[in-house]
């Protein structure tokens, strides 16, 4: 949408009728960025016990990759994160849905982490 107006500079701006965006999707995409960057920024996340089947543990990662490509066609990570030790592990961060990907995904062999932001709140008011 073209913006021509006389306090401001011209310019463009994403139609939102369009796009469909509101409070929640652009919150949605603070916390998904901000959960990015907490990784990338202390390298280190806390895994906790799956039903007794894998112990908890503390993670601590040598690199944090965000925004970057794995040579595999079945899976593109949120974060690639690995270990001094270079274990490596694919990162996905999920809310109300899961991202549904073109073709079934072979774990064998990957190190994936899934980290559910579905209940995080905001601590300020959505509605206005």
């Amino acid at each position: 949408m073209a913006r021509h107006g006389d306090q401001r500079e011209h310019g463009f701006a994403h139609h939102s009728d369009n796009r469909g965006a509101n409070l929640k999707i652009c919150y949605m995409v603070i916390l998904y960025k901000l959960a990015e960057q907490i990784v990338q920024t202390h390298k280190r996340i806390h895994a906790p016990s799956y039903y007794d089947i894998f112990p908890e543990k503390d993670l601590e990662f040598e690199t944090v990759k965000v925004d970057s490509s794995y040579d595999r066609e079945d899976k593109q990570p949120d974060v690639i994160a690995t270990t001094k030790d270079n274990k490596q592990y694919l990162i996905e961060f999920v809310f109300d849905y899961k991202v549904q990907h073109k073709k079934a995904i072979d774990y064998k062999n990957l190190n994936c982490i899934e980290i559910d932001l579905r209940n995080q709140k905001p601590s300020v008011d959505m509605r206005t």
